[in-house]
């Protein structure tokens, strides 16, 4: 077993960080019902940047001060979404690096185990999305997406105590 050293952890730490606020998102993408408002992939509405309302799209506190619900125009919606699915990938991105890292077996055969299952689950997330959009499936992919995230948060956090038990 290699010694830790800050950076794996610091992986681990912002990989945490991250997914807390991709799971922000998505809620607020399935509260204001946000989650198709993109018909096509990759791009939406055939713009790798769409034109969007970000500001209105997550003023939270509407709906709060007035207790009625949070209904957003389409290009408020196309603005949460478009920040969930680049938050998304950019999110799989970092998990795979942690994932390869981990399942390198530098840091031991537990930590590559765990580096391994969040690889899969971080595909696995990808994929359940994609397929969500392109089958028009939105409550069984919601709920498939919100199981792989709550796996994804349990082996990120199952990663940060194996790490922490690793010399520095």
């Amino acid at each position: 077993t290699a010694p830790a050293g800050i950076g794996p952890r610091l992986l681990v730490g912002v990989g945490l960080l991250l997914l807390v606020l991709q799971i922000t998102t998505g809620a607020w993408n399935s509260a204001t019902l946000s989650g198709m408002a993109c018909p096509d992939l990759p791009t939406c509405f055939g713009h790798w940047w769409p034109d969007v309302d970000y500001a209105q799209g997550f003023a939270v506190w509407r709906g709060l001060l007035d207790n009625q619900p949070v209904l957003l125009n389409l290009t408020e919606r196309v603005a949460v979404n478009w920040v969930h699915r680049v938050g998304g990938v950019s999110l799989v991105l970092w998990l795979t690096v942690i994932g390869l890292l981990l399942s390198s077996g530098r840091y031991g055969k537990s930590a590559s185990r765990s580096g391994s299952v969040i690889n899969v689950l971080a595909c696995a997330q990808l994929a359940v999305a994609v397929l969500a959009l392109k089958l028009r499936m939105p409550v069984i992919g919601t709920l498939a997406h919100a199981a792989l995230a709550a796996g994804l948060w349990l082996h990120l956090l199952r990663a940060a105590q194996q790490l922490a038990h690793v010399p520095v």
